[in-house]
């Protein structure tokens, strides 16, 4: 009855909503991947089916081949031939814009919602690939038209952004030709509206389906097809471009239209961070035109950072779209710098930071140096602030320590300011961290093994820095620790140096073992806790090695498995150790007939204690 009433409603959607004059039947190719294969829709409730059976309403000889996959990206449906960068998946020339021309279709449909962006592809990488996809079917005459990204609930902040910045993009690049599966899809958080969830936070449910197939039928591809040219752009604006360059000091952005219509006002925003944009200027269009515009916007502030810009296109008062993200870095060396005369900018070592060493030269009007820092020399943030001398004849010394430690290849500059405010940059400097000084013991390895009853400590050092010895600290419960020896560290080395150290102490049970390390300059580190057991035995009712026993190990020697033979009913603690006193088996309920696993084991000679020593049994591994 449901699918009645489905097929009723769509006959009605198609005739009343989206009246035909033209009935040619056309053959129509759907790429993309787990939304177009019909993921979160009952059967014969996905948009490509709707979409279909609407089709075959206006004629039944259409034909919908759907190529998609659940999982591919725009790097999927690429030619075949093309070879991708490294880690990026190569066309499936099986479901790619190939297979789909070879099937001589009049249309295409994209459909790829999130996963280029799940999987941190960036926008220019999906743009390029849909730009070769469309220049495929564009040799064979083909029309397309792209769906846009759709919301979803596990992406980070970033990756919303990224999302909703790609389907920005596919309006402006494709207008008419642009289906748009976003709007009115979402929560105010940009989460998919509860009423269109399928649950997963991915994909959409029967009532998301038939929105996104009423937005596919509002397209009037059938129409497009048969006129052989697209439709008037039903979009109010059509972005041909959108750039950013340096003027003298300052960024200008730019852009132009294909197409606009009833655009109310563009809103230049920046943004430091390409995540939280200001709006800094509006410009009001010059009228509707379908031949296109061009305007240009000059940030008249000086910035000293990479500047990300985009547009907010409003029509009618309300938000439409938003522009993809330009970038811009402002031309710092604009104008001629009498003030500052720099010389010996260095980074040095500073025990486990890095400072900024400096002259300069007979300085005039000056205010301060900004200290600035970045992991990557491309993106700076302030660490400090120095006064500058003002006006200053002669060479003066500064410094700077930054108090941030670091592990790796730092970057620096100055932000040199004058009185007027002008500002002028240093050259970039570089530093590496003295990482030793942090770990001046790199312990590569601390084992302790039984040897004649005694217990033996051995541990190397990779590198050393500085160090003078080693206490060795034994605990009964890893909280208060002894002191047993002392050995000497080799101060400085490159190269591995192993020590030794024998613990004379008669012990049973469990001990615990660390290393206190020293520096000649009194900083003390501690090396990890090592646990060991040794062989405990009860002094009384013990039954030895090799008296006559009714406890018994059958087969023994082993290869497998082994059975404890003769154990009385009931919970038994049976514990094997191998010559070395490490505890490689322990089971505190053990019944009767039980096995023992031992497959695994190195081939050797091992004991096994019965209830804290009560039975003693030696254990051959072959």
């Amino acid at each position: 009855m449901r699918t009645v009433i489905l097929l009723l409603l769509l006959s009605i959607y198609s005739f009343c909503s989206y009246s035909q004059s033209c009935s040619t039947p056309y053959r129509i190719v759907v790429l993309g991947s787990s939304t177009a294969a019909g993921m979160g829709a009952t059967p014969n409730h996905s948009w490509v089916y709707l979409y279909t059976q609407y089709l075959k309403t206006i004629n039944t000889g259409y034909q919908v081949y759907n190529l998609a996959v659940g999982g591919y990206t725009t790097y999927d449906i690429n030619p075949t031939g093309y070879v991708p960068p490294a880690s990026r998946p190569s066309p499936d020339t099986a479901h790619n814009i190939t297979k789909a021309l070879s099937l001589q279709p009049h249309a295409i449909i994209i459909n790829l919602p999130t996963n280029d962006v799940g999987r941190n592809y960036t926008l220019a990488e999906q743009q390029a690939n849909y730009q070769r996809v469309i220049d495929a079917a564009t040799a064979q005459g083909v029309q397309v038209w792209v769906c846009t990204t759709q919301p979803r609930n596990d992406y980070s902040a970033q990756q919303v952004v990224n999302l909703k910045a790609m389907r920005d993009w596919t309006f402006s690049y494709f207008g008419n030709k642009s289906i748009d599966f976003w709007t009115g899809m979402t929560e105010p958080n940009d989460s998919i509206k509860r009423a269109y969830s399928y649950g997963d936070g991915i994909h959409l449910n029967d009532s998301g389906h038939y929105v996104l197939y009423t937005r596919v039928v509002a397209r009037n591809i059938p129409q497009a097809l048969c006129n052989g040219n697209p439709p008037t752009p039903q979009v109010p604006v059509v972005l041909s471009s959108f750039t950013v360059t340096n003027s003298t000091n300052k960024l200008q952005v730019n852009w132009s239209t294909a197409y606009q219509k009833n655009v109310s006002r563009f809103v230049v925003q920046q943004s430091i961070d390409s995540v939280n944009f200001n709006n800094i200027a509006t410009i009001t269009p010059t009228g509707n035109d379908s031949t296109g515009r061009s305007y240009s916007y000059l940030d008249t502030v000086v910035r000293k950072v990479k500047q990300f810009y985009r547009l907010d296109v409003i029509v009618a008062d309300t938000h439409y779209i938003h522009s993809n993200i330009v970038k811009g870095m402002p031309d710092t060396a604009y104008g001629t710098n009498t003030y500052f005369n720099i010389t010996n900018l260095a980074v040095q070592q500073n025990k486990d930071k890095l400072q900024l060493i400096w002259y300069s030269n007979n300085e005039k009007s000056t205010s301060k140096f900004i200290i600035e820092h970045s992991s990557d020399s491309l993106n700076w943030n302030t660490v400090g602030t120095l006064a500058a001398a003002g006006n200053y004849t002669g060479s003066r010394f500064y410094n700077f320590t930054d108090t941030t430690v670091y592990t790796r290849l730092q970057y620096y500059r100055l932000n040199m300011v004058t009185t007027t405010n002008l500002h002028f940059f240093s050259t970039v400097v570089k530093g590496m961290p003295d990482t030793m000084y942090t770990r001046p013991f790199r312990i590569s390895s601390f084992t302790v093994t039984l040897q004649q009853s005694k217990a033996q400590l051995n541990w190397t050092t990779s590198a050393e820095r500085n160090t003078k010895n080693f206490t060795v600290e034994r605990s009964l419960d890893s909280l208060t620790w002894n002191a047993i020896g002392t050995v000497n560290a080799a101060s400085n080395s490159s190269t591995t140096r192993s020590y030794s150290f024998r613990d004379t102490a008669t012990l049973s049970g469990t001990v615990y073992y660390r290393l206190n390390m020293l520096t000649h300059d009194n900083r003390r580190f501690f090396s990890s806790v090592v646990r060991f057991s040794f062989l405990t035995l009860r002094t009384m009712a013990v039954v030895p090695f090799d008296s006559p026993s009714a406890v018994r190990l059958a087969p023994n020697p082993v290869t497998e498995s082994s059975q404890l033979l003769g154990l009385a009913p009931g919970n038994h603690v049976v514990k094997v150790f191998d010559l070395s006193g490490r505890l490689v088996y322990c089971n505190m309920q053990f019944q009767a007939g039980r096995k023992i696993e031992a497959e695994a084991w190195p081939k050797g000679l091992y004991i096994i204690l019965i209830d804290e020593g009560r039975y003693q049994l030696k254990m051959v591994k072959q």
